[in-house]
């Protein structure tokens, strides 16, 4: 096990979303914010100077975008994970070294899963190719459609299986029919945030607004059932990827 830690730079034009991250990072071994900035006019400037290994940059900011920040950098091979309040950047980042795209609010297990790949990527243990359009992005067959379709899997609500068909709804309210049950969708999505909770639907995670005893509810009032079979999982998983 390597004892290297890894420094960390952090481009965030709003405070709390920074102080999230910060407390975050504090209870994750292995890494130190060498800096945190909420200008991003500074960022090539701070970049340069604390020579991090990994970034955690912001993609809407006033004035200077983050996806120009990650094509200017692109040259120096830094890992970043990406973080937005708009799931419409996930795709357009990844044309730079993005291995990791976090649809704010950050939470600890998709902070800790980007940086495993972004270690992974500094390490040599996989290749930047494979962070590119595959992590959120998966081309499917669709019903009604003549040729295999993109989703972006950060944009999936839940998943409800009915037959043999697996009904996706997505942010947009497009609803997408998928000739496969469930089980097999999800695998084709492979995504850690789509949870089966119940032998009819999968949810996910960062979608979910509250969690009941029988149920977990996302926004507009949207409710989907736990399964009995389904619940001691299903709370032990929001338990290891929850902060106390």
């Amino acid at each position: 096990m390597s004892d290297k830690i890894y420094k960390l730079g952090i481009i965030d034009d709003e405070d709390s979303s920074r102080e999230i991250l910060a407390g975050i990072l504090s209870f994750i071994p292995g890494y130190e914010i060498s800096f945190s900035i909420g200008d991003p006019f500074q960022a090539l400037d701070n970049i340069e100077k604390h020579k991090i290994d990994i970034l955690f940059l912001d993609m809407e900011m006033k004035g200077f975008g983050g996806l120009e920040i990650a094509k200017r950098i692109e040259n120096k091979n830094i890992p970043i994970i990406a973080c937005s309040a708009y799931s419409k950047y996930g795709v357009p980042s990844f044309r730079y070294n993005v291995v990791y795209f976090i649809l704010k609010i950050a939470n600890d297990y998709e902070v800790s899963y980007g940086l495993d790949k972004a270690k992974k990527m500094l390490e040599g243990t996989c290749y930047k190719k494979d962070f590119s359009f595959n992590d959120n992005v998966v081309f499917v067959k669709v019903i009604g459609e003549p040729s295999l379709v993109s989703v972006n899997t950060l944009d999936i609500k839940y998943i409800e299986q009915k037959r043999k068909v697996s009904f996706v709804y997505m942010e947009s309210d497009e609803i997408l029919r998928i000739p496969s049950p469930l089980y097999q969708t999800l695998e084709t999505f492979n995504r850690p945030f789509l949870c089966k909770i119940h032998r009819s639907f999968a949810v996910n995670y960062l979608k979910i607004k509250s969690v009941y005893p029988n149920h977990c509810l996302l926004e507009k009032g949207i409710k989907i059932p736990i399964g009995e079979d389904y619940h001691q999982s299903f709370f032990e998983f929001l338990k290891k990827n929850s902060l106390d």
